[in-house]
């Protein structure tokens, strides 16, 4: 039986989302350089998902990110980016709808 939280209830095959502590982790930096990026807006959008109030990361984005020496102006690829957009678009007809 599956749990909440485990990947096939999510509907996606692999999420490996982390958070702040995992993500400084990965690219061994502080928190600090991590919040300070969260901050600015400096970490691309399929590499960094709000949830909320909450910061989560995609971790395979993440290391992609990385080894390309994390780029400000990096497009993220892959699941995240489909995640992202299909996020974007349920919000934007909901307003629609609302409106």
């Amino acid at each position: 039986m599956e749990q909440v939280g485990e990947p096939a209830a999510l509907g996606t095959k692999n999420p490996r989302l982390g958070n702040v502590t995992t993500a400084a982790a990965i690219l061994d930096v502080p928190k600090s350089w991590i919040y300070d990026r969260t901050r600015r807006n400096a970490i691309p959008a399929g590499v960094m998902l709000r949830v909320g109030k909450y910061v989560r990361f995609d971790l395979n984005q993440l290391l992609e990110w990385a080894k390309l020496g994390c780029p400000e102006s990096w497009q993220a690829t892959g699941t995240a980016r489909a995640r992202e957009h299909e996020v974007l678009g349920k919000r934007a007809a909901s307003q629609e709808n609302a409106g």
